[in-house]
């Protein structure tokens, strides 16, 4: 009898994974095997999301408080209302603010700290930026009566013990020279008029906002501006509309975009997920070995009826077919268990985020939770790589028994 098609093998293969026809202590093994992927499979699910989470979360921090795109020029830039009127006639430009921006020393009292001074035209910042949405107290407006005013983080107003309409002083690097003929730096007592929380401590803590007109007068560059502030229709298509940008503002003239900005802290974020991937992917490979070793045994134990399969006509191509879909079979139910329960997991975290974090540190509330269906299927296919890979020893040692050594002690 020839036995033939691929029907019998997958029948059979599911004969040799029914733990009623084991032995109880291999039941238990192949029991371990599939908790072994599941494991894995939930505990890389989780991870990811989190990892996702927390990265859409910065981005969308980030994408708040700053501009898409920008363009600067080292000696500054003059006539920039022309200019600003032509780079918003670009194709895929929505927005486009003008700024002066430095660094300079704020003080009140006797509290003294350093930060990055922006002066911006409120009513075009509105359009560039998220800022304004951020607003704790007072408001973000330097028109009329505001012009002379200052809008600052929460945590900066916190280090200089600040409340609104308290006054601060401006003190530029830039020097001037006083009634006496000295040089002396440029400074301004300036009013707060709003204080913001961004949710990122580097920007919270060291950027305030006035007027344009009041940074001119403070870096001693009037009727100049450092550069524009532009949002586009696309944010993830910065790289192509940048490229569009710089044919009409080449040198000296110089066109980044937020992912510029920011480039190491998602290069580091990006190394931190790859890393955490592999480390856990070791979860799977243990369970993978667990899997070869139940497969080894499985061999042991069926071999009297490998000799008899072969003797009945299945060739060694049948007998590793069969063992290597046992292997599939018990990292698909592993896989499978697995991935319900970790996109369970994540969705429940993401509905109910029940892990609190400090405000303080992380200034989030609660663990963030973002399923990416890319990573869920990268770890799915990952997994069943692994394990098969895993089974095909045990099936070719299945495979390469020989009938009559097979049978010669049953």
């Amino acid at each position: 009898m020839k036995l033939t098609g691929n029907y019998w093998r997958i029948t059979l293969s599911l004969k040799l994974l029914n733990i009623r026809r084991e032995y109880g202590w291999m039941s238990v093994i192949s029991l371990i095997s599939v908790l072994g992927v599941a494991v894995g499979v939930a505990a890389l699910i989780i991870v990811l999301s989190v990892m996702n989470g927390f990265e859409e979360n910065f981005r969308e921090k980030i994408l708040g408080v700053n501009a898409h795109m920008m363009i600067e020029k080292d000696v500054g830039i003059s006539q920039y209302l022309d200019i600003s009127n032509d780079i918003a006639s670009q194709p895929h430009i929505v927005g486009v603010s003008p700024y002066v921006r430095g660094v300079v020393m704020i003080r009140h009292q006797q509290n003294v700290s350093g930060a990055e001074l922006k002066g911006i035209i409120s009513a075009y910042e509105r359009n560039v930026s998220r800022i304004h949405e951020f607003i704790q107290e007072g408001k973000f407006d330097f028109s009329g009566q505001e012009e002379q005013g200052v809008v600052l983080g929460s945590v900066l107003a916190d280090t200089l013990r600040v409340k609104i309409n308290d006054s601060v002083e401006i003190i530029s690097p830039v020097l001037e020279r006083n009634n006496f003929g000295n040089k002396i730096p440029i400074s301004r007592t300036l009013r707060i008029v709003g204080i913001f929380h961004s949710g990122m401590y580097e920007v919270d803590a060291a950027k305030i906002f006035t007027s344009l007109s009041t940074a001119q007068v403070l870096f001693g560059v009037p009727d100049v501006v450092s550069g524009f502030s532009m949002k586009v229709d696309d944010p993830f298509q910065v790289q192509k509309i940048k490229m569009e940008l710089k044919q009409n503002y080449s040198y000296p003239y110089w066109v980044r975009d937020w992912t510029d900005l920011n480039e190491n802290l998602f290069s580091a974020m990006k190394l931190e997920k790859t890393v955490m991937f592999l480390v856990l992917t070791l979860i799977i490979v243990v369970a993978a070995m667990n899997i070869a070793s139940t497969l080894f045994m499985g061999v042991i134990e069926k071999t009297r009826e490998i000799g008899i399969l072969k003797a009945l006509g299945a060739t060694s191509r049948d007998i590793l077919f069969i063992f290597t879909i046992k292997g599939f079979l018990i990292s698909f139910f592993g896989v499978l268990l697995g991935v319900l329960t970790g996109v369970g997991v994540s969705v429940y975290l993401e509905k109910n985020p029940l892990i609190g974090l400090p405000s303080d540190i992380y200034y989030i509330d609660a663990l963030p939770v973002a399923l990416n269906s890319n990573d869920i299927m990268i770890v799915v296919l990952t997994a069943i790589g692994v394990c098969l890979m895993a089974s095909l020893v045990p099936a070719k040692k299945a495979a390469a028994l020989n009938i009559v050594k097979a049978l010669r002690y049953e």
